[in-house]
This record gives structure tokens, C-alpha cells and sequence, in this order.
């Protein structure tokens, strides 16, 4: 219509925008890429035509989230390469455009990933310190460097978590920085540090970490307010202990056993499906097989998961872990004979179930740099270490009764 001469039909940035938004949420294979030629033609369009199209940080944030969102081979790099043509070209990121390229990042398989968000972040004090101080980072960026480091399998990557943490507690504590308040992401995000970690000890260090969550929260702090991703992050790591080593099966059992027990009688949350399969999988994992305690304890955690609606089939797949065949036919067998569907009061209440795994963004086959490679043997430095809210120290009066607990819970081992 321009180009005919119609001088009522106008062309602007914000229809332009509207059209990289529908690539970029499209989710096909490619959309990113066909976002970022209508911005490179929007550009192109306004220096020769002198179209009002020129490109915002809405149209550059568009495409690094949908680079983000992609699960394509490079996709962190293609985010943060875009960052970087936006500032060749003088439009001033914010806080949200850089935390879509740290977010980019923190879901690669890059092995420095979390070393390539924390470079972002210095970036960001960086420019705040230059005079733009739309890009001061905030708890959603550093919440970024913690979920990064939390999916890294770089030995002492817990004990970072913790770092990072205590630095934004203090900076909101003593520095009274709003913008840096931990949240139960946060937290969350640590204590599956520990989980997915090759640390002894683990169990009893991410339940420290909920510990302290329970005791910000009773002092009146609801944003870190425990709820069942917590609790299930904390049996997750109690899910897992060395498989040669007795005394830490006994101690993760033990833990993930007043874990349980505290989020069912909870006035936080109440257990999911994740929950009681991550609570299966323990008791697959620390208590002996065939013994009357874990038959027992397996009929027990199976008959709630059912009085509560959330058998699931990753339920059923571990109980088949942690039941005999006897046991596993005397709760399911009857149920499930000739291809019948599970009873609807046992499902009724499972929600976000998965068909399938979720799909990840691949790594590529880039050598990582010196610099990061001397960052990730830095942090490694910590491993077989406590973090600072996980170590062993008196924090509350209460902790001392919970690990007294600990010390008496030993029906089924």
C-alpha cells in the first residue's frame, strides 16, 4: 500500500514488532531467525525509505527470548550476539533484555554456562555504573546464576550457589537492596545444587538450606516461603547417596523420612506425585531389599499417594523400583489387570504430568576458553565443602530439636 501511494497506510515499529512476536512465539524451527530478519529489514527500511521502523528493545527482546525458548545448537550464543548488535546500534538494553539472554544461557549444556551468565551480570553493573541504569541487575538475574550453576556438573557448584545467595542476602539485609531479596526460587534452585551435586552429605545440607527457608518465613519473609518444589528438591538429594557407603543411606532415609512427614503435615503445600515418587525412589535406594520396613513403608507411602489422587505414572514406575513383586501386586496388580485404567480417585489430582522428557537445548562443540576453564577449577576448589546456610552451625532453636530428630527416626532401617 506505501509503495502504491497510499499515503493513509503507515508502517511502524510497533506493527513490525507485532510480526517478530508471532515468530518468535511460534515455536517453529527457525523462528528465531525469521524474527531477526524482519528486524534487520525494519532497519534497513528506515535508513533507506526513511520508514518509522525503526527497531526498540521490544523487537530486540523478542528475538532473544524466542533464540532462549528455541532448544537449538547455539541458541545462548545467537541471544547474546543479538544483545550485542542492538548495543552496535545504539538501543539501550534493560534489565529484561539481558536476563532473556542470561536465561538463554542458564538452560544451555554449555559446560560454563553459569561462568558466561556471570560475565553478564558484571556487564550489567558495568553499564549501570556507566550511567544506564535500566540495566541494574535484579533478583531475577542473579536467581539466573544460581539455576545455572544448580544444572552445571562441575564439582563445588552448590558451595556457588550458597555464595551467590549470601551475597544477596547481605545486600538486602545490610544494604537494604530490594531488588536483590532471595526468593524460594532461589533457594529452591540451591538445594537442587546438592541434589544433582556428587557431594557427601548432600541429603543433610539441602535440608539445612530448608531449614532456613522455614525459619525466614516464620520471621515474616512470604517470598521465601517453602512449598512442595522445595520439599521434593530436598528428597531428591536424599535420593541419591553413594551406593557403597551404609551409614549415608541411613542418614538420606532418615532426612527424606522427617522431610515427608514435615510437608505432609505442612501448612505450606501439600505433597504431589513428584513428591511421593522422589519419596519411592529413596526408599528404592537407602532401605534394604526385601525387608518388612520397606515393604511396609512402600504399601504405606503408596496407599496416602492414592487417598490423595496423585498416582501418576512415574509413581507407578517407582514403586516397581522400591516393591517386591509381591507387594507391587497386591497395590497394583488386580487394579491394572487386562490393560484396565488406573481407578479416577487415585489420578484425580495429578497435574503437569509429563508424556516425555523435556527436551533441553544441546550443547555445542566449542572449546571452552582458558579463562572459564581456570573460573570452573576455581569454584571445584570448594567441593566436599558445606556452603554458608548449609554448614554445620546453630542458626535456630529449633534446628537442634530437628537434628535431635534425625538421630531418632530409625523404624525401617
Amino acid at each position: 500500500e506505501i509503495e502504491a501511494g497510499n499515503k493513509n497506510a503507515k508502517l511502524t515499529t510497533k506493527i513490525c514488532n507485532t510480526a517478530i512476536d508471532a515468530w518468535a512465539k511460534s515455536g517453529q524451527k527457525g523462528c528465531a531467525e525469521n524474527a531477526t530478519k524482519i528486524l534487520l529489514w525494519m532497519n534497513r527500511m528506515h535508513k533507506e525509505k526513511n520508514y518509522d521502523t525503526l527497531p526498540d528493545t521490544i523487537s530486540f527482546s523478542e528475538i532473544i527470548d524466542a533464540h532462549a525458548k528455541s532448544n537449538e545448537v547455539g541458541s545462548a550464543e545467537k541471544a547474546e550476539a543479538v544483545l550485542d548488535l542492538m548495543e552496535k546500534m545504539n538501543i539501550a538494553p534493560n534489565t529484561i533484555t539481558f536476563n532473556s539472554v542470561l536465561n538463554a544461557w542458564s538452560r544451555s549444556n554449555e559446560m560454563d554456562k553459569a561462568v558466561h551468565v556471570e560475565e553478564l551480570v558484571d556487564r550489567m553493573h558495568s553499564l549501570c555504573a556507566e550511567g544506564n541504569p535500566n540495566v541494574e541487575p535484579d533478583v531475577y538475574s542473579y536467581q539466573q546464576c544460581i539455576y545455572a550453576w544448580s544444572r552445571s556438573k562441575v564439582w563445588g557448584a552448590p558451595q556457588r550457589c550458597e555464595e551467590i545467595l549470601m551475597m544477596m542476602d547481605e545486600s538486602y539485609t545490610k544494604k537494604g537492596n530490594k531488588r536483590m531479596k532471595p526468593n524460594s526460587f532461589c533457594f529452591t534452585a540451591a538445594i537442587n545444587a546438592w541434589s544433582k551435586s556428587r557431594e557427601r552429605r548432600k541429603a543433610r545440607n539441602a535440608y539445612k538450606i530448608l531449614q532456613y527457608m522455614e525459619k525466614l518465613h516464620k520471621e515474616g519473609n512470604d517470598d521465601v516461603k517453602p512449598n512442595v518444589v522445595a520439599y521434593t528438591a530436598v528428597l531428591n538429594a536424599c535420593g541419591f547417596p553413594p551406593p557403597n557407603d551404609n551409614d549415608e543411606k541411613k542418614e538420606s532415609f532418615k532426612i527424606a523420612f522427617l522431610t515427608f512427614e514435615e510437608l505432609c503435615l505442612s501448612e505450606y503445600d501439600s505433597p504431589n506425585h513428584i513428591t511421593y515418587a522422589a519419596f519411592l525412589n529413596v526408599c528404592a535406594r537407602t532401605l534394604p531389599m526385601g525387608t518388612d520396613g520397606r515393604e511396609e513403608m512402600v504399601r504405606r507411602t503408596f496407599r496416602l499417594c492414592c487417598q490423595d489422587g496423585q498416582v501418576s505414572s512415574v509413581v507407578l514406575e517407582k514403586l516397581r523400583m522400591a516393591a517386591s513383586e509381591a507387594l507391587y501386586n497386591e497395590l497394583v496388580g488386580s487394579t491394572m489387570g487386562g490393560g484396565a485404567s488406573l481407578p479416577l480417585d487415585w489420578t484425580c489430582n495429578v497435574r503437569g504430568e509429563k508424556k516425555r522428557r523435556a527436551k533441553w537445548v544441546k550443547s555445542s562443540d566449542k572449546t571452552v576458553p582458558a579463562p572459564h576453564l581456570a573460573k570452573l577449577n576455581f569454584v571445584k576448589k570448594a567441593r566436599g565443602e558445606s556452603g554458608h546456610y548449609s554448614r554445620d552451625k546453630v542458626r535456630v532453636a529449633d534446628e537442634k530439636r530437628k537434628n535431635d530428630d534425625l538421630e531418632t527416626i530409625h523404624l525401617f532401617v
